[in-house]
């Protein structure tokens, strides 16, 4: 593995555990129930594992992958240790929590996009249970992850 691979996913890695760190931050505060907060843990660490997918992906290819290409090449299976935090005082482990490397949790849809040239890409996981506020998940190739709900939710 390269200096540059290297030196990608250790920003990956430090990037994920700010936002982990202030997303149970913030769902702590909001009221959520473990199972909803274990849900979305899920969520936020596929994506947390697409994002080093794709990095590592990059750094073998010279570019972004599809999702079938990630999937194909096995980089994602070394991303699993990445993808195994679970909420603390959230009531579930991190078995509970954590799904095979590159595997897209029940009741979610990835739309995962790459530009023509494969300079980046950008990736929507969106909860197909949530009618109301229809919360999904953003990346790109930035690494920075996001959460969004239905305006109308807003006092959720």
């Amino acid at each position: 593995m390269g200096n540059r691979t290297r030196v990608a996913l250790l920003l990956v890695a430090a990037c994920g555990l700010a936002l982990w760190a202030s997303h149970h931050l913030l769902t702590a505060q909001s009221g959520q129930t473990p199972a909803l907060v274990a849900r979305y843990t899920q969520a936020t660490n596929a994506v947390r594992g697409l994002n080093t997918a794709e990095q590592l992906y990059r750094g073998k290819f010279g570019r972004f992958g599809s999702y079938e290409e990630l999937q194909a090449s096995g980089l994602t299976a070394q991303t699993r240790r990445l993808v195994m935090i679970a909420p603390e005082g959230a009531g579930a482990s991190p078995t509970e929590t954590a799904l095979p490397a590159g595997t897209i949790p029940a009741g979610f849809k990835l739309d995962l996009k790459t530009s023509f040239d494969g300079t980046a890409y950008w990736l929507a996981l969106r909860d197909l249970h949530d009618k109301r506020c229809m919360t999904s998940f953003f990346s790109d190739e930035r690494g920075a992850i996001f959460q969004g709900s239905a305006i109308s939710c807003a006092g959720r």
